[in-house]
């Protein structure tokens, strides 16, 4: 039985996720196009926070490893917008550091190896997208998803939901459930702007703050 107090911190963390979700789908439904919203990355860095929290709390080495490193990546994310593309990593890289060593602290555990090996190639497919996003963003100088970033989340999604299934997880079984749908959903409509704006086909998902300067 998981205690109530944890599950309230890993549910706040996948509402927050899925909050940012399906937003981001309204925001690229209403542009017919996939956007890529300011606030989406301030929302995913606050979801991931409590999301790791919740890992530690019940000692999970999988889940953990598939929130951790996203930490950064939202986090770097917020300062490509606000300081147009300049390296401002101190306040993150800290962040980061000291989730780290609560970490090491806690020294989480892994499941069966059969179990373990599904968990841990769903979380690093998880945090690999972000890696994609991370690279292709800091190349152009804004804050972009591609469309590999979309496939990985759907293969990725996949293998940790069956993850989260085999450890009877509510908090992860809610969080890894839906996403296929706005992933996919989300191809569709790169598909549709590549067909009408052949310009557009490798740039992947547009942000709608590009031309706003943060802060």
């Amino acid at each position: 039985m998981i205690p109530a107090p944890v599950l309230a911190v890993g549910f706040a963390g996948q509402g927050l996720f899925g909050l940012r979700t399906v937003l981001q789908w309204i925001s690229s439904e209403k542009a017919r196009r996939s956007v890529l919203p300011p606030w989406y990355w301030p929302v995913s860095l606050a979801g991931s926070a409590c999301v790791v929290t919740y890992a530690l709390l019940r000692d999970d080495a999988v889940f953990l490893l598939s929130a951790l490193p996203q930490s950064f990546i939202y986090a770097r994310n917020i300062f490509i917008r606000r300081a147009a593309g300049r390296a401002r990593l101190a306040p993150s890289a800290a962040a980061i550091a000291a989730f780290l060593v609560w970490a090491a602290l806690a020294r989480p555990v892994l499941p069966e190896p059969i179990w373990a090996a599904l968990g841990l190639t769903g979380s690093l497919l998880w945090s690999g997208r972000f890696l994609v996003q991370w690279w292709v963003s800091e190349r152009r100088g804004v804050s972009t998803l591609p469309a590999l970033f979309w496939w990985i989340s759907l293969v990725g999604t996949v293998l940790m939901l069956a993850y989260a299934l085999h450890r009877v997880d509510p908090v992860m079984i809610a969080g890894y459930a839906l996403g296929p749908i706005p992933y996919l959903r989300n191809l569709m409509l790169l598909r549709r702007t590549a067909r009408a704006n052949p310009e557009l086909a490798t740039t992947g998902c547009s942000a709608e703050s590009r031309a706003t300067p943060g802060p």
